[in-house]
């Protein structure tokens, strides 16, 4: 009924428009368009022949590598990553009710980085360590800002404030921690905190998609609470939602998404 359609999966319903379903269409053949450019581009240029060569199992190996393990991990990367942080920052920003509400701002990627910063000085490099010292990390981190901005419940400005002032003094300690730490740690913290997907492979892809999986079958759940959550806490409650619990599931998830991308990326600001 005019061009609004209701999906339902048991409890859960979705609403679509026509024209959301447009410009998702549109957006989604301008991702294929941008991905085929990016396979082109690079120190080895490549024509969308090779490319339909390395597809149809006929181009040289040298093709192969360049296309298969070097810049397709680094594309489904940059898909899957910037899903993951519109996600988080979606979700912050709802929670908030303000557009300065992303995980950059409110100091939970900070606290990714200080996570990662000590996984590094521990003598840990692999992804696995890596991911588990960004996801404790933001969660503390998360948890700190959460339980000073609470007062009689959490109130979107607290939160922003109190992670702005959160986010300051990690960044200093991160900044501490660098500055003590030997060189060739040092070094190898400053090159992942420039934040870059040049050294994505398949191993980190699939990590992050495992983490980003876990999200993805929550949100459902998270996203028909927060709904409720935009109408007021007072009126989110008279309708049965656990506000302040609900509250730090959206938290959990939307530093569980950033962390995802912080672990393999470094700290990509939104």
């Amino acid at each position: 009924m005019n061009g609004v359609y209701v999906l339902r999966a048991g409890i859960l319903s979705l609403k679509v428009t026509r024209r959301a379903v447009a410009v998702c269409g549109v957006l989604a053949l301008a991702l294929v368009a941008l991905a085929l450019w990016a396979f082109t581009l690079g120190s080895y240029p490549l024509s969308l022949g090779e490319l339909a060569a390395v597809a149809s199992g006929t181009a040289g190996t040298g093709v192969r590598t360049v296309v298969l393990e070097w810049r397709a991990p680094r594309i489904v990367a940059a898909v899957l990553f910037g899903a993951a942080l519109a996600v988080g920052g979606a979700v912050f920003q709802a929670l908030t009710r303000n557009p300065l509400g992303s995980p950059d701002v409110i100091g939970f990627t900070t606290g990714s980085y200080t996570g990662v910063v000590l996984t590094l000085l521990a003598g840990a490099s692999s992804y696995a360590a890596l991911a588990a010292g960004a996801l404790a990390g933001g969660l503390l981190t998360a948890l700190t800002v959460y339980l000073l901005a609470f007062r009689r419940g959490v109130r979107g400005f607290r939160l922003i404030i109190v992670g702005i002032a959160v986010g300051a003094l990690l960044s200093s300690v991160n900044t501490w921690f660098s500055v003590k730490a030997d060189v060739d740690t040092a070094l190898r913290a400053a090159v992942w905190g420039a934040g870059s997907l040049s050294a994505i492979g398949w191993p980190a892809v699939l990590m992050s998609s495992a983490l980003l999986a876990a999200v993805a079958l929550a949100a459902p759940v998270a996203q028909h609470r927060l709904r409720r959550l935009e109408l007021g806490d007072e009126t989110a409650t008279t309708m049965g939602v656990p506000v302040e619990r609900t509250k730090l599931l959206l938290v959990v998830l939307g530093v569980a998404a950033t962390a995802a991308v912080t672990a393999a990326a470094g700290p990509i600001a939104f």
